[in-house]
């Protein structure tokens, strides 16, 4: 293929290549999901008024990783499936991170359930089960 006039062309990789990575990408964006679900979970923060309130979030992330997804297999030279497949997966990095403080901080500010203490180390972990 010809680069055009002042740039360069896009080209597609081979099929096998194209395959391996929309399968990369699409277990990247399936484990950080799997991770926020699992992470809101543990923080007790997992209700259906927290999920209907992301809702609109949640739509914006899955359509832009389909999208992505969908012209990066296609197009595999094209960069805006790059693009929108990378945007997804910094949008789910990002909630994963303040999901995963947010678990780390629950789950410290109670004394007994501080990971690597023993429950009767604490005078204040006295009522704990």
């Amino acid at each position: 293929m010809e680069d055009p006039q002042g740039g360069l062309a896009v080209t597609s990789a081979s099929p096998g290549r194209a395959r391996l990575s929309t399968v990369a990408l699409t277990a990247v964006i399936v484990a950080l999901t799997a991770f926020i679900v699992l992470s809101a979970m543990l923080s007790g923060t997992f209700s259906a008024v927290h999920l209907w309130s992301a809702a609109g979030l949640i739509m914006i992330i899955v359509v832009t990783a389909v999208v992505g997804l969908v012209v990066f297999r296609h197009q595999p030279g094209n960069p805006i499936g790059w693009l929108l497949a990378g945007e997804a997966i910094f949008m789910l990095a990002n909630i994963a991170a303040g999901s995963y403080a947010q678990t780390s901080m629950t789950r410290a500010s109670t004394p007994c359930r501080s990971p690597g203490r023993p429950r009767s180390s604490s005078a204040s972990c006295s009522t704990c089960p």
